[in-house]
């Protein structure tokens, strides 16, 4: 079994969902937070042992793998980043980065999902789907334009959701607790999980990277490693 399915399993051995869609769309969340989670741990430790080590060089890092990860799969990694292809890669991401201001950004503020239900809900005078409030928070004020061509995927890939489990709801919901314990747990223990699944699964060194959390069916960034945290240095 794969790390992602193994750790998507351990969460969901903790959780239930009442309807399909609504567990289809706890992947899609779980994954794209997973996988945001691991690329921040692993640019810290990249930039750990970059500061200890006192050199830029990726092969020079190999003695200071992190705790929670095993040390050949720290040095999988060490000889993945030294590559002369990921180095161009990386620089390919942060001009893009530079270029795509909005990649990240939303429109919701630092309010919670289940509070823009909750006010949706008061002026729609009924329970709003996933897809209103997901619009609510990633369209252009007083257009019908998403932020960016991140927030249109994900927004194409929840439509698809949809329309398969139609038979199930006339007009699926989503409970607010999906998206904001997700996201909270997930933030809190990550780390921990992964540590535990990694020495739990036996996996080739050259599978390392698919510790990423990357999916193919939902949207795409960056590359191993966590570089789209190098603006982080500025």
């Amino acid at each position: 079994m794969e790390v992602q399915e193994l750790l998507y399993q351990m969460f969901m051995s903790n959780h239930r969902f009442k309807r399909r869609l609504d567990e289809a769309r706890s992947r899609l969340v779980w994954t794209m937070t997973a996988r945001s989670n691991i690329k921040h741990l692993l640019y810290n430790a990249r930039k750990n042992a970059e500061k200890v080590s006192q050199s830029a060089d990726p092969t020079l890092w190999r003695e200071r793998a992190p705790s929670w990860m095993r040390r050949d799969y720290w040095e999988t990694l060490c000889n993945i980043w030294a590559a002369e292809r990921w180095q161009q890669t990386s620089t390919i991401m942060k001009v893009n980065r530079a270029a795509d201001l909005e990649a990240n950004m939303h429109t919701g503020g630092s309010v919670s999902f289940a509070t823009h239900q909750s006010r949706l809900e008061k002026e729609l005078k009924r329970l709003p789907t996933f897809q209103e409030v997901f619009d609510r928070t990633h369209k252009k004020k007083g257009t019908d334009q998403y932020i960016s061509d991140r927030a249109r995927e994900v927004a194409s890939y929840s439509q698809q959701m949809t329309e398969k489990y139609a038979g199930e709801d006339e007009q699926p919901q989503l409970d607010p607790e999906v998206t904001d314990a997700l996201q909270a747990q997930l933030s809190q223990t990550l780390s921990q999980v992964i540590s535990q699944a990694l020495s739990q699964v036996s996996i080739p060194p050259q599978a390392a990277p698919s510790t990423s959390a990357q999916a193919s069916h939902v949207p795409s960034s960056g590359g191993v490693g966590g570089d789209e945290h190098e603006d982080e240095d500025s």
